[in-house]
């Protein structure tokens, strides 16, 4: 196991940046980065994004820059005191069992310092599916055919914070082969589903109430040409469970949801900030 640090009493002073620890996980590295770079780049308070990387696995340097990786990552276990939240992104992993992962045990343990921090946490894709199962043990399922398009997701919690001045329609990208079992987040009383297509699409984000936890299962993150390359890639490899999406050009594609990811995105900043500020007046 990990040697996490230890979580230290009392709350941070104020400052005016923000130190936003991005884990990535995504075989693209570089091409994430960029993708949160463009998202938090006017946020009106300054965004430090800090990269940070398990112990315990080195990516292949057929996807990495492998200096690039080793220059510009830091160990989680460095800096997890340092951070005022946190991103964990998607992986390729998501048809391998859990415990299959190469870097589960460290993920587990990183999840263990999480809860007893409360430090905010925003997980995407396969890692939201990784939380739910290790917090409520609901496991993940594959569908028949990849949930892949930008979806139309209908508001089913109005209260969600980060939801402020998103009208709908409401579309984001979604990318996965797997779906979280919705019947045992609804029957969870620390769940609220946010957002939810109520066809193919299905979920895209989940509010913790016991923690201060948020999951979203698409990409707001994606840039125009991401799902693009992800569809000529599965082509090209043969995949027969992808069906070309309805809401997305893949000879042309078109940005709708650029704008709102960054409220989105902003909007968890600012609720981070807001709890910060007012746990600092006590």
């Amino acid at each position: 196991m990990n040697n996490f640090p230890k979580s230290k009493a009392g709350v941070k002073p104020y400052s005016n940046t923000i130190k936003l620890g991005l884990l990535n996980l995504m075989p693209k590295k570089v091409k994430t980065e960029n993708d949160f770079i463009t998202i938090f780049s006017d946020y009106e308070t300054q965004v430090e994004i800090i990269l940070l990387k398990f112990d315990s696995y080195t990516p292949s340097s057929k996807n990495v820059n492998l200096d690039h990786y080793h220059t510009h990552y830091f160990s989680i276990n460095d800096k997890l005191d340092e951070i005022d939240a946190l991103i964990i992104t998607g992986a390729p992993v998501e048809e391998m069992p859990f415990e299959e992962v190469k870097y589960w045990e460290e993920m587990q343990t990183l999840f263990e310092f999480l809860k007893l921090k409360k430090l905010p946490t925003y997980f995407i894709c396969w890692a939201a599916q990784a939380a739910l199962f290790h917090y409520y043990s609901i496991e993940k399922e594959l569908t028949a055919y990849k949930i892949f398009d930008v979806y139309d997701y209908q508001v089913l919690y109005t209260q969600c914070k980060i939801l402020k001045n998103i009208e709908q329609p409401i579309y984001f990208p979604a990318s996965r082969h797997t779906e979280s079992n919705i019947e045992k987040i609804k029957a969870n009383q620390n769940l609220e589903i946010v957002l939810k297509n109520q066809s193919h699409g299905g979920l895209f984000l989940i509010e913790d109430k016991s923690l201060p936890f948020y999951y979203t299962f698409g990409h707001a993150e994606y840039e125009t040409d991401d799902l693009k390359l992800e569809y000529q890639r599965d082509l090209l490899i043969g995949r027969k469970d992808i069906v070309k999406p309805q809401n997305y050009n893949v000879q042309e594609p078109k940005n709708i949801w650029k704008e709102k990811s960054k409220t989105l995105f902003h909007n968890w900043l600012r609720e981070i900030l807001h709890t910060t500020n007012l746990k600092n007046l006590h």
